[in-house]
């Protein structure tokens, strides 16, 4: 499941996370983060970590809107990682195209 990386995408990278979550053979969701459009590149966040296996915990969007000083804020999309990270993509400003993993279950026996 890959796509380019935008809030016009959100509900598209939503439903995909559920569908890899919905068959019951994932816990969770990794994204690997691309700089070019055919995903050979992984992306660096600004302090230079790649942005590979990246385990999802939360995607949410901001519409773009004007804050309360009549500044025009961008559509962005907010992902917060299982590491205690946060990527905020501006769409006027980033250009990434991603591919959601699902992290197979680990079973454990008692």
């Amino acid at each position: 499941m890959s796509g380019s990386l935008n809030s016009s995408n959100y509900e598209m990278i939503n439903n995909e996370i559920c569908d890899l979550l919905n068959t019951g053979m994932y816990s969770s969701v990794a994204i690997n983060i691309y700089s070019n459009a055919i995903c050979t590149t992984i992306a660096q966040d600004e302090e230079g970590n790649d942005l590979s296996n990246k385990v999802i915990l939360n995607v949410s969007k901001i519409s773009a809107h004007k804050d309360e000083n009549g500044n025009d804020i961008n559509d962005k999309i907010t992902f917060t990682f299982n590491d205690n990270s946060t990527l905020i993509l501006d769409d006027e400003l980033d250009n990434y195209w991603y591919i959601l993993t699902g992290i197979q279950m680990k079973f454990t026996k008692f």
